[in-house]
């Protein structure tokens, strides 16, 4: 645990320095956010139709790329190879750099959902705590695949563009029930009526969760 803690902190604070792993993400969600308010306008019956998609749209490509920056920055400054040298566990590695775009992807959120109520008209204060709960295991799956992708893509000429392309397939199940259970949520229904989709998630985040931890030791050397 003290490994995990240490690396987690490590990536807390050079972020902390840069801040670039959330000014790309904000900056991008932000301007997709804008852009989108101003073509359907304050029309609360158009919002209510996109918002649910919109919402996982931004959610999916702001992540991609921060999640995919995170592996850049250890590859410019050479600190992937510190890190695989050093006496700890490639499972480990892969927990504390998840947990560490998990709190990006969350921060990210934290500053987006206001906006997003204010631009597309969207009341969220009825439905923000069942909100919260599938944003976060939505997000801890996309953090979890994502970060073993990103090590994969990183080694790649291309690896900006190859990271969403190899990862959104993926990751369909989990946003198609990210977006059932968050229009059942605007819409005004209970928790519970998203249960399938909630069941869904779970189950997606402890498979394919456990697949990334046993499959990123194989990747790791190349990855990082």
């Amino acid at each position: 645990m003290s490994r995990f803690w240490e690396l987690f902190v490590k990536d807390a604070r050079l972020e902390l320095r840069t801040r670039e792993i959330l000014s790309a993400m904000c900056l991008m969600s932000l301007v997709v956010l804008v852009l989108v308010s101003f073509t359907i306008g304050l029309n609360p019956t158009v919002a209510r139709e996109i918002a649910p998609g919109l919402l996982w749209v931004l959610l999916a490509f702001s992540s991609s790329v921060g999640i995919g920056r995170s592996f850049q920055m250890e590859r410019e400054r050479g600190a992937g190879n510190g890190v695989l040298e050093s006496p700890v566990d490639r499972m480990t590695i892969l927990a504390a750099k998840a947990a560490s775009n998990l709190l990006w992807i969350l921060i990210v959120q934290a500053f987006m959902l206001p906006l997003f109520a204010v631009l597309l008209n969207v009341d969220l204060t009825r439905a923000l705590l069942p909100l919260v709960v599938v944003i976060v295991l939505g997000s801890v799956g996309l953090a979890i695949v994502g970060t073993l992708f990103a090590a994969m893509a990183s080694v790649a000429r291309l690896r900006e563009a190859l990271l969403p392309i190899a990862l959104f397939p993926i990751v369909m199940p989990l946003l198609i029930a990210c977006v059932g259970a968050t229009r059942t949520i605007l819409g005004g229904g209970a928790l519970d009526l998203a249960s399938a989709e909630l069941r869904l998630l779970g189950a997606f985040d402890i498979i394919l969760g456990a697949a990334s931890l046993l499959l990123f030791e194989t990747v790791v050397e190349e990855g990082l």
